[in-house]
């Protein structure tokens, strides 16, 4: 057994010896015309210039932080016709590694193919190991060096820091063909970066026929888009939602916006490989539910028909639990709200009538682009024939999570709507910045209307369906929401909270979820995504 073994490896030994030898004597065939210690005249001073990222700009957070998700490429570059001027006398360790190194890589590498090809040749799927052993070789090995290329991670190709990184990749095509919005934020930013030059890397070949003296080169005048986006909060929010407490939940989105500003601090959801949520992309956006009754009330507050001292019966026709009538008798507008009461607010609607409530959504931003991202979706205005008990609670029509927090930032900010934006403005190489024009503002109501709205969502969760919401220390007011959507419950909680003596409000939205939680209810805006809003502000406190 034992000299089998021997034989064996033996004969396995010759083979390899034989194999470097071949390799030897086809360098030396090869290069037997190019003994040449030193390049031809030609080459001498030669230079090579390579673009080392995908983009010509950074994207920053509010802070200035660059938010970019990159992921590295490792290249090798053969300039052929100084490659052959490889001395197989000087050079035969370095080659045998080279040549190992690159069939380790590409197993159909053949040295003889590339002594007989002209040019560049690129070879672009190197490991970060392989890549650190040839940077070596171009000590030794003429002809050849190496750079690294950042390219933006797509894995996540819907978070917002993406979507307004990939924009770059269109740069040479039409912005403006049936693909784009005309006026899109992407478009306005391609414009403004349109004339930002490469990032390079420049390399000087010496008469040895070596690349050294590797000089990088990025322009201090290009500009680079400054986003709103705390991405802190971003990254921790993303931690909360990937949870194992809410593991069964597909997919959840979170939109946080300063509301004293209108700037949108956060745009982050569970499943970032999916159409972004939070503006409804490549859809209609989502019925709103019960959230919608804030709507209701500013409206009522607007034309003098908020009477907080009426009473409404509620004989469970449109109040279900669990599949089944829930009569709330009867109640003032204000207990409607805090238990989210269907009739009440079916009535309500009907005395305001379809006009005055579609005006005052128009009012709040609602049925309209607010971002104005290329696939952002406008929603989707109910029509009369609906029916004011359905549009009364959110139902037969659609809107975006985005577009819901500025009706939130209308109540918080004393009845001033102000529009959300994400694009704070350009910053440049040197650290110059361009700011953008302030957001839009409209006087909705007058400030006592918008405290007494405000002080209706702080008792929902204090002592009403949204009490999950809540946060020790913290002031917190919303509106929980469930709504019927095409494939499952649209399942919302709408609110505001108060931290470092700013309000800011949020949205969240878990989508299209079907059946019932662990406790054997039926998911809906209190049960489901009240705890959300609750996790997402203790963690970010």
């Amino acid at each position: 057994m034992k000299k089998e073994l021997l034989s064996r490896y033996i004969k396995i030994t010759s083979i390899i010896i034989c194999m470097f030898i071949l390799l030897i004597i086809k360098i030396f065939i090869i290069q037997k015309d190019y003994e040449n210690e030193t390049m031809p005249t030609i080459y001498k001073g030669g230079n090579q210039t390579e673009k080392i990222s995908q983009i010509d700009y950074q994207v920053y957070d509010y802070s200035g932080k660059n938010i970019v998700s990159l992921a590295k490429k490792y290249i090798l570059v053969i300039e052929v016709n100084a490659f052959r001027m490889n001395n197989v006398k000087d050079s035969q360790e370095g080659l045998l590694a080279f040549n190992y190194i690159m069939k380790s890589q590409y197993p159909d590498f053949s040295l003889d193919d590339i002594v007989n090809k002209n040019g560049k040749l690129y070879f672009d799927k190197l490991d970060a190991e392989s890549y650190e052993k040839l940077k070596d070789l171009t000590k030794v090995i003429k002809g050849i060096y190496v750079y690294n290329y950042d390219c933006v991670d797509n894995k996540d190709a819907w978070k917002i820091e993406n979507i307004l990184t990939l924009i770059n990749k269109d740069k040479s095509k039409n912005i403006n063909s049936t693909s784009q919005v005309n006026d899109s934020l992407e478009k306005n930013i391609l414009n403004t970066v349109r004339g930002n030059k490469d990032n390079i890397i420049s390399l000087s070949l010496n008469s040895k026929g070596f690349y050294s003296k590797e000089t990088y080169g990025i322009d201090d005048n290009n500009l680079n888009p400054q986003l709103t986006l705390d991405e802190e909060w971003q990254q921790k929010i993303r931690d909360v939602l990937n949870r194992k407490l809410f593991s069964k939940l597909p997919n959840i989105g979170v939109a946080i916006v300063e509301s004293s500003t209108g700037k949108v601090r956060v745009l982050a959801q569970k499943d970032e490989s999916k159409p972004n949520i939070l503006i409804g992309a490549t859809g209609l956006g989502f019925p709103p539910g019960s959230i919608f009754k804030v709507v209701d009330e500013i409206t009522a507050i607007s034309e003098n028909k908020l009477d907080l001292s009426k009473k409404y019966v509620c004989n469970g026709v449109l109040c279900k639990k669990n599949g089944k009538p829930h009569p709330h008798g009867t109640l003032n507008l204000n207990e409607a709200l805090r238990v989210s009461c269907n009739e009440a607010f079916s009535q309500l609607g009907a005395s305001l009538g379809y006009e005055n409530i579609m005006s005052m959504c128009d009012k709040l931003g609602l049925f309209s682009k607010v971002l104005n991202l290329n696939d952002e979706a406008a929603g989707v205005r109910a029509e009369k024939i609906s029916g004011m008990n359905n549009i009364s609670i959110g139902q037969s029509l659609n809107v975006t999570p985005i577009q819901m927090t500025a009706v939130i930032n209308t109540v918080v900010n004393n009845g001033v709507y102000i529009k959300p934006t994400i694009l704070e403005g350009y910053k440049d190489n040197k650290n110059q910045f361009i700011s953008l024009d302030k957001p839009k503002s409209i006087n909705i109501l007058d400030s006592q209307s918008a405290l007494i709205i405000k002080n209706q969502l702080k008792d929902v969760v204090n002592n009403g369906s949204g009490v999950k919401a809540q946060v020790s220390g913290v002031e917190i007011g919303g509106k929980t929401g469930t709504a019927e959507g095409t494939s499952g419950n649209d399942i919302w909680f709408l609110g505001y909270f108060k931290m470092n003596n700013k309000y800011y409000s949020m949205v969240i939205l878990v989508p299209n979820l079907i059946g019932t939680n662990d406790d054997g209810d039926s998911y809906g805006g209190g049960n489901t995504a009240a705890p959300i809003f609750s996790q997402v502000v203790e963690a970010i406190k």
